[in-house]
């Protein structure tokens, strides 16, 4: 049954993208500029917003198959995030709009990969950056809930340099990037000038009609925040499952392999 269902799977990488995405000619030039591997992504989850069973597909996938299918998650996420949750968007507008039931999403897979999987696997595979930054500026700033303008919000802005890449492949070393937390996290903050290894995903902004990169995405910050100290990291929540203080050659040996395993899956379930 399986193995039916994923030649299936196969089988549909060479149709083209749904009709929702062939409107918009900038995503048409961006699938023609991807890397295969990127194109990939986007092929067989856009064949999964058009389902033929009535069962929760990835609870039934084979390990190998989860991670397949995990990996191309990866790739698109690392190549260009924002990409492919316009994509990812459309594809989930077209499913609805179809009134197509049982889609597999995104979320789909992360929630079985924690199944089965270490938190960490997670959080690499869903987060779209990881990179080390040394912390230039720090503002704070008050401004309305979007969905309750009477309630205000405390909100974090981190101003820093990008000194070491793990993945995303937008920033470099020495690009500046911004990001925000809100304090309702409790977080207990950054230090002007310290290091830290961080973890950022893109959420649209209302405000801005944009956009904008939060530490974290949905998940804590404390959880994606890594300060570096006398050449410790410290992992407040242990998400790597090293300990809370760990040296940096140990963390980043960790940080790496796990970032290649991850990639190797691509090659799992023929």
């Amino acid at each position: 049954m399986k193995k039916i269902i994923y030649i299936s799977f196969v089988s549909l990488l060479c149709i083209n993208i749904s009709l929702s995405q062939q409107t918009d000619s900038s995503q048409i030039e961006f699938l023609q500029k991807a890397p295969p591997l990127v194109r990939e992504y986007y092929r067989v989850f856009d064949s999964l917003a058009h389902p033929t069973w009535n069962i929760p597909l990835p609870e039934k996938w084979s390990n190998a198959e989860l991670k397949k299918y995990a990996s191309m998650i990866y790739d698109a996420n690392e190549y260009d995030p924002i990409a492919k949750r316009k994509f990812d968007d459309n594809r989930y507008r077209a499913a609805k709009d179809a009134q197509a039931s049982y889609v597999v999403r995104n979320v789909d897979v992360f929630q079985e990969i924690e199944k089965r999987l270490p938190k960490k696997y997670e959080r690499l595979i869903n987060l779209s950056y990881f990179m080390t930054i040394v912390v230039d500026d720090i503002e704070t700033i008050q401004l309305p809930s979007w969905d309750h303008p009477t309630e205000i919000l405390t909100r974090i802005i981190i101003h820093g340099r990008v000194t070491e890449v793990w993945k995303g492949k937008t920033y470099n070393a020495s690009d500046n990037v911004t990001c925000y937390y809100d304090a309702d996290w409790n977080y207990r903050g950054f230090t002007k000038g310290n290091s830290y290894i961080i973890a950022l995903h893109p959420v649209f902004s209302k405000r801005t009609n944009s956009f904008v990169l939060r530490l974290g995405g949905y998940n804590t910050v404390q959880e994606v925040v890594f300060p570096i100290q006398n050449n410790d990291i410290i992992d407040e929540s242990n998400l790597f499952g090293l300990g809370k203080t760990v040296t940096r050659k140990t963390f980043i040996d960790s940080l790496t392999s796990t970032i290649n395993e991850i990639k190797s899956w691509r090659n799992l379930a023929p």
